[in-house]
């Protein structure tokens, strides 16, 4: 009887080994414990909580402002905070599409605190207090936005939900990251147990 030697069984999930879950539950709890924390302090002082991740979210803004720059004034003050939430949201949305899940969980926590700052921008608009990249002279771009749209008045409430999504959005990073700790077989187990089909 003749055999194909292409013929090749179907591999079996292999089981991860509990030094390796137990290291990717532990940095799932570091980096929750990290981005919930700079929510937390955040909400209090935003200069407190200000860190490398905003530097390079600044960066981001002001790229935004300049690639707008020619769309009208609305637009080009809009782009610095879109571009600022756009840039991570992208590069989950890559991964996604890769299926790097991991790595889309971890970008995650990047895209929530993204939308923390913009939401601690713009509840500045009224008051004001936020040190600008251009000093007392430079325009408060929420404050513009907002009277603009006439929406001024509802600065609060615009601001709480900016910050209430992007908690929930590193929440949802960190039960994704959790989930994909326990690698095929710890999954599996998960799902028949929640009553899921794999």
């Amino acid at each position: 009887m003749d055999i194909d030697s292409t013929h090749t069984e179907p591999t079996q999930p292999q089981p991860q080994t509990l030094g390796a879950t137990s290291a990717r539950v532990l940095g799932t709890v570091l980096l929750t414990w990290y981005f919930l924390r700079y929510a937390s302090v955040a909400a209090r002082d935003s200069a407190a909580a200000w860190n490398i991740i905003d530097w390079i979210n600044l960066v981001f803004h002001e790229a935004g402002h300049t690639i707008f720059m020619f769309f009208g004034d609305f637009i080009h003050v809009l782009a610095g905070s879109a571009f600022e939430v756009f840039v991570p949201a992208f590069c989950v949305g890559y991964f996604m599409w890769k299926r790097q899940f991991g790595s889309a969980s971890v970008l995650g926590f990047w895209l929530g605190q993204s939308i923390l700052n913009v939401a601690i921008y713009a509840g500045d608009a009224v008051v004001q207090v936020l040190p600008l990249l251009g000093g007392d002279d430079s325009q408060h771009d929420w404050n513009y936005l907002l009277n603009e749209t006439g929406l001024i008045n509802y600065t609060d409430s615009i601001a709480h939900g900016m910050y209430a999504t992007g908690v929930g959005v590193m929440i949802v990073s960190a039960l994704a990251c959790l989930y994909l700790c326990f690698g095929d077989t710890g999954r599996a187990t998960i799902r028949r147990h929640m009553g899921l089909k794999s």
